[in-house]
């Protein structure tokens, strides 16, 4: 069982946005920008084909996140993300 706790970020207004191989963390989390890429086109293949509307293209973002807390814990990258947002 993954013990589920109330985690915190302060985001301060002259904060700025990270760059490729920078990082944020709070108590728990260590989350690095790895790299970003455009795509006009994501597939796999066989089951996903997926184009962006027109003039527009996918941003795919590579992280690496690192549990820096001495608790087994799950990072979950649709709730966790919101934690981490940099303005």
């Amino acid at each position: 069982m993954i013990a589920k706790r109330k985690q915190t970020l302060k985001i301060k207004k002259e904060d700025k946005p990270c760059t490729v191989g920078e990082y944020v963390k709070n108590d728990t989390w260590q989350i690095s920008l790895l790299d970003a890429k455009e795509f006009d086109k994501i597939e796999d293949g066989e089951y996903l084909s997926d184009e962006p509307d027109e003039g527009k293209k996918f941003l795919v973002l590579f992280f690496e996140v690192e549990n820096i807390s001495s608790e087994d814990d799950y990072f979950n990258y649709f709730f966790h993300g919101k934690l981490f947002r940099r303005l």
